[in-house]
């Protein structure tokens, strides 16, 4: 599966694996079959991602949420967790008199 290895992790939409089974008489049939069959995996209606067997790498969330509510940010506290830092939490005591 070529075609899926070129997609990597990166969600795709129905237009862009249309595009890529073209030369089948039916790119819908064929892009069910693969879903039906795991190495594509439908994250919403008419977006897909290629199943971690078939690309070989592990998908990211922050990618999938990107395409599925994007635009969207990964804030810094995601991004520090990310990178194995603890969360910090700061309590701010404030007296009003």
């Amino acid at each position: 599966m070529e075609e899926l290895e070129q997609l990597g992790i990166i969600p795709a939409g129905y237009a862009v694996l249309r595009s890529l089974f073209s030369d089948y008489c039916s790119p819908r049939n064929k892009i069910a079959n693969l879903e039906q069959a795991g190495k594509i995996i439908r994250l919403k209606r008419g977006m897909y991602v290629v199943s971690p067997k078939i690309s070989k790498q592990v998908l990211s969330v922050e990618l999938i949420a990107n395409h599925i509510y994007g635009p969207s940010y990964v804030s810094m506290e995601s991004d520090r967790n990310l990178q194995g830092y603890e969360s910090i939490e700061i309590h701010y005591n404030i007296n009003c008199k």
